[in-house]
Order: structure tokens, then C-alpha cells, then sequence
């Protein structure tokens, strides 16, 4: 259906937020057109009526020509729900019929006419176009709510109930109140009685008016200082712990509680110093970290130590074989300890029940070693002169390695005999143990005799080092409590 030209566009308040437009072509019936813009926004069905005269009105203020009869022409006075106020954006109609009846002065005011018009033509079809898109929009949303009236009107009464209830409960509140006031009030039977002729009453009755402004001058400041320190009690929690004593010390008394301070750093800085010349002890510089490190032992010993862990910690004697412990080496190490001791036990000739005294020793049978090792034990033993068996024997064996030297151990233990030696002493040894002598025996020796060349080594070593320190630095045995002079 042609329905013509574009001849009004109406803009129509719906809420005070939401605005639509409707648009008025010649061939349109303006009662169809309201009623379609009702039905879409779901308006009261009354307005149909007052929208149909509002677009009517608006197309004679427009001076156009459009044939419309009415099927009533009776008015309804009803006014617009929700804000819904009517207001009308005219446009003139671009017809050259038209516009051809109206005379200019001259040629311009009749451009100028044609520019205006041209202009709200192009921006009349921007908004159709912008209203159809609109539109199309719309059609796609095709959900719309049901709403239930009569929840609606629960939601209103529930809304009543509430409210009536609010009140009733603030009644019955008051009311309480009022009752429990009375019933504090007949239980107080007391009434004091006021002399009315008292002297403070008259006094404070008959003083002067100025003086009654001051009190109330005084009564504000105190409710000001007040106010203020109520808001730092609240500002500031803290309250710090005061003495109650308020006399402050003398000078005489500040300076005798100070005197052992200043004996103390007095003390501290004459340590540093040589009590002779008065001059600074020597202090070296040590490679130390942000923090000193306070230790219990001098420096100079601290530095040997040092020196000594670096040489032990070195690579120069890695190259040893590794002698790695375990349960079956340390049976064997023992196993072969105790040969050694009843090689030993048997040079000092023992008596048939297995028991040796000091009388029958014969030194020529006793290697020369051992005879010079043991002889701080043998000269005890002699004062005691008692016999020993093999277990008191290799008992005090132990307690003397405890205190021998490294390189006097490896030599008492190991002692490398002569082979006429060692077949005469094949035959008694195996009457005690059994037969070891074989490759791990001998495999065994090597390793212990290598361990003492790098032990004697070693030995030398560090005894080369220390000779060659010639520095010695001069420190005292008391601590310097972390401090340093710089």
C-alpha cells in the first residue's frame, strides 16, 4: 500500500526517560496511527483519542490539506499516566504545488527558503531512517513479560500490612514506656523537701544580671574544654605510664648515677691501649663482614686455625686412597691392632697360665721401639708389680696410643721386623689367632703405611708454615665487648 510523503514527525513523551516518534505520510489515518503507538507501548486504550486530535492539531497548525472525518468528535479530558506528555516537531511538506503558492520579494528569500527546506528534508529521512531501524530491532525481541495484576495488588497490601504494623509496634512501645515510668514513679515514696527561703536560694535569685552572664560565659568554656578533651581521649588511646614522683634529680645525683658508665667505657677504652707506653695495640686488617663476629679464642690462634683448615682443606693431598669405614674394616683394624698387641704381649715372656710379671722381663727381647714408647708404663707398673694377663694388657696398650703422637702410633703399631723375626713369631702367633697373612693383610699394610707418609707430610708441612710466621700480634685475653676503634 502507497501511503504517499512524509508529512509530520511527532515526538511523544512516553516516561521521562523513553521517547518515540511517529511519523505521518498522506495517505495515513491518524486514528490508525494512535492506536498502533498505543497498542505497541501498552498505554491506557483512552489516550487513543487525545493522541488522534494532538496529530490532527498539529497537521492544521502545518497550513496542509488532509481529509479526515472523524467517527466522534467528543473530547476526553483524561491526562497522560507516567509523565506521558505530547509534544510535536513539525515539518514542512516539500511539495512544489505547494510551496509555488507562496510569493517571495525576490529571488534570494525564495534560495534561502529552498536551502531550509532542503535541509529539514535530508534530516527528516535521517530520522525515518534511524526510526526503521529501530523498529526492526524491536521485532527481533520477541520475549515480553506477563506480569500479574494480582501480585501487583498482594505486593500493595503487603506493603499496607507492614507499614501498619511498624506503627502498632511503636504504639505498644510508647505505651510501655509510659507504664513502666508510672510504675517507677509509685514505688518512689521519698520526696524531698526544698526550703525555698534557704540562703543559697536567695543568693542565687537576687544576683545581678552580669554576674549571670559570666557564670555562662565560665559554664561554656567549661563544656568547650571538655568537648575537646573528650575528642583526644577518643583520638589518642595511648596513655603512656607516668611516675608519680615529680622532683627531678640533681646534678650531683645525674652524675654520680653516671659515673660507672663512664668507668665502664673508661675500662673498655684502656684496653685497646698498652698499659706501659699508652700507645694502641697493632690491628690488623681482617677481611670481615658488615657485622663483627665475636670470638672466644685470641686472634692470633684464630688465624693459625684458619690457615691450618685452608691447608687440610686443599687439594695437595686428595690424591691419598680413600680409606672409607664401615663395620667389616674396623673389624679387621682391630682384628689386626690386637695381633700387633700379642706380638708385643709375647716379648715379655709369659708364664704358662698366660700371665706376665715384670720380674721376667728381658729387655734384649723386646724391640727397641716399643721398649722406648712404653717406658712411662713400665715405670708405673714397676712401682705396682702386679701380673697381667692379655685383656689388662691390651687395655693399657689403648689407654697409651690415646696419648702418643700420630707419627709415634703409626710406628708403635707398624713396625717392620726382620724375616727370621717374622717366621719365629709365625708359630706362636698362630697358637692365639688364625693364619691372616695373605692379600688383604698386605693390601691392609700398604694403606696404613701410605696414611702415615701423608700424615708425616702433612706434619711437616704445617711445622714449615709456622716457621715461617714471623708475625706475632699482641692481644689481651679480656673481650672488647664487639667494639673497635677506627
Amino acid at each position: 500500500m502507497n501511503r504517499g510523503q512524509e508529512i509530520l514527525i511527532m515526538t511523544v513523551s512516553i516516561t521521562d526517560d523513553k521517547k518515540d516518534k511517529i511519523i505521518v505520510h498522506e495517505n495515513d489515518n491518524p486514528e490508525d496511527l494512535a492506536t498502533n503507538f498505543i497498542a505497541r507501548y501498552n498505554l491506557n486504550p483512552k489516550l487513543t483519542s487525545l493522541l488522534t486530535e494532538e496529530i490532527l492539531s498539529n497537521l492544521s497548525n502545518l497550513n496542509i490539506p488532509f481529509s479526515y472525518n472523524p467517527l466522534s468528535s467528543k473530547q476526553h479530558p483524561i491526562s497522560l499516566n507516567k509523565s506521558n506528555t505530547l509534544s510535536s516537531m513539525p515539518k514542512e511538506y516539500p511539495q512544489q504545488d505547494f510551496y509555488s503558492q507562496i510569493s517571495y520579494e525576490n529571488n534570494g528569500q525564495k534560495l534561502y527558503a529552498k536551502g531550509l527546506r532542503q535541509n529539514l528534508q535530508s534530516e527528516n529521512h535521517k530520522q525515518a531512517l534511524k526510526i526503521r531501524l529501530e523498529q526492526e530491532q524491536n521485532k527481533e525481541l520477541t520475549f515480553q513479560p506477563k506480569i500479574n495484576p494480582v501480585s501487583n495488588i498482594l505486593a500493595s497490601r503487603m506493603i499496607d500490612r507492614s507499614i501498619d504494623s511498624i506503627r502498632r509496634k511503636e504504639s505498644e512501645m510508647a505505651q510501655f514506656y509510659v507504664e513502666r515510668q508510672v510504675k517507677e514513679l509509685s514505688e518512689c515514696t521519698f520526696t524531698p523537701k526544698i526550703n525555698l527561703g534557704s540562703s543559697k536560694t536567695i543568693e542565687y535569685e537576687q544576683r545581678p544580671n552580669s554576674k549571670r552572664f559570666q557564670e555562662l560565659y565560665n559554664d561554656s568554656l567549661i563544656r568547650k574544654h571538655k568537648q575537646e578533651y573528650l575528642q583526644k581521649h577518643v583520638e589518642y588511646s595511648f596513655k603512656p605510664e607516668i611516675l608519680s614522683t615529680k622532683n627531678v634529680s640533681s646534678s650531683g645525683e645525674r652524675l654520680f648515677c653516671k659515673k660507672p658508665f663512664n668507668e665502664l667505657e673508661y675500662y673498655r677504652q684502656s684496653e685497646l691501649k698498652d698499659p706501659e707506653t699508652g700507645q694502641d695495640f697493632f690491628v690488623p686488617q681482617i677481611n670481615r663482614g658488615l657485622y663483627n663476629r665475636i670470638r672466644e679464642v685470641p686472634i692470633g690462634e684464630h688465624l693459625y686455625r684458619q690457615k691450618k683448615e685452608h691447608v687440610q682443606s686443599s687439594g695437595v693431598f686428595n690424591t691419598e686412597p680413600s680409606l672409607e669405614s664401615n663395620k667389616r674394616s674396623e673389624q679387621l683394624l682391630n682384628r689386626a691392632k690386637r695381633m700387633r698387641y700379642y706380638e708385643i704381649f709375647q716379648q715379655f715372656n709369659p708364664d704358662e697360665q698366660g700371665m706376665i710379671h715384670y720380674e721376667n722381663i728381658e729387655p734384649r727381647n723386646i724391640e727397641p721401639i716399643v721398649l722406648k714408647l712404653m717406658g712411662q708404663m713400665l715405670d708405673v707398673w714397676g712401682e705396682e708389680k702386679e701380673p697381667l694377663d692379655f685383656e689388662t694388657f691390651a687395655g693399657s696398650l689403648d689407654n697409651l696410643l690415646k696419648i702418643l703422637s700420630p707419627d709415634e702410633r703409626i710406628v708403635f703399631l707398624i713396625y717392620k721386623r726382620n724375616k727370621e723375626d717374622t717366621q719365629r713369631d709365625s708359630v706362636k702367633r698362630s697358637s692365639f689367632l688364625a693364619e691372616t697373612d695373605g692379600v688383604y693383610s698386605r693390601q691392609l699394610e700398604q694403606k696404613l703405611t701410605s696414611q702415615a707418609r701423608v700424615e708425616l707430610e702433612r706434619e711437616k708441612r704445617y711445622r714449615s708454615e709456622l716457621d715461617g710466621c714471623t708475625f706475632h700480634p699482641q692481644t689481651t685475653p679480656y673481650k672488647t665487648f664487639g667494639k673497635r676503634n677506627k
